[in-house]
């Protein structure tokens, strides 16, 4: 995040800035009217996440997983 930021956040402030993000995300998929919308944001970030990932090598399985856990989670949500 720190280098998606451009140079503007450290690494420790990008640090926060994820963990913040994942709480908010958690506390809407908590509350019903806010869980499909907290989980397409959510999908949004992972699949940017995987891109960069792809991009630069490293392992895919855990973007794979949260990918398909988010859709897991939308598909139950629809049932």
């Amino acid at each position: 995040m720190s280098q998606l930021s451009g140079g503007r956040l450290t690494p420790k402030q990008a640090g926060f800035a994820g963990a913040l993000l994942r709480v908010a995300v958690g506390s809407c998929c908590i509350y019903p009217p806010t869980r499909v919308a907290a989980l397409l944001v959510n999908g949004a970030v992972v699949s940017h996440g995987t891109m960069i990932a792809y991009r630069d090598g490293r392992p895919m399985a855990p973007q794979w997983t949260m990918l398909g856990a988010i859709g897991l989670c939308l598909v139950l949500e629809e049932l």
